[in-house]
């Protein structure tokens, strides 16, 4: 993370990327989440979306609140060859904001999860009206032919 970020240490993203490798191979859950968040950038690494998914999915699966939240918006959008999946990414949003080992470490991913899910619960409930209005009237409709 140190050399992510340049903290104490002169920015370097390839030794970054070397480093949260590492971090992965021991088995650290937060260095699974950062190789995957590494991949989704290109940074210190070309750019692959499909090695990216399958860190992070792994991740969020561990407890990785961040990783959680890369993997809800990619179902929330259709990003990075997922298809667009919005029980998905509610599932992945919750997940990231209340029952991960390890939370988000910085409070505008936790504000961005929490305003992507009230979103995507809003589109649903929306969605849910519309569907239940549809069917009442054809309801009616039957109703008036009989």
């Amino acid at each position: 993370m140190k050399y992510s970020r340049g903290s104490g240490f002169q920015k370097d993203p390839q030794l970054a990327y070397e480093w949260h490798k590492k971090a992965h191979e021991a088995g650290h859950v937060r260095g699974t989440a950062a190789l995957g968040s590494c991949l989704v950038n290109g940074s210190g690494v070309t750019q692959c979306f499909p090695l990216s998914m399958v860190y992070l999915t792994q991740a969020a699966t561990s407890g990785s609140a961040l990783a959680a939240l890369y993997t809800a918006g990619a179902f929330a959008m259709g990003l990075y060859g997922i298809p667009k999946n919005e029980k998905e990414a509610i599932f992945w949003l919750r997940k990231s904001l209340g029952n991960c080992a390890y939370p988000n470490t910085v409070d505008h991913n936790e504000a961005k999860a929490q305003a992507l899910l009230d979103d995507l619960l809003k589109s649903h409930d929306d969605a849910a009206e519309e569907g239940s209005a549809s069917s009442s009237s054809e309801e009616s409709v039957e109703d008036s032919d009989s």
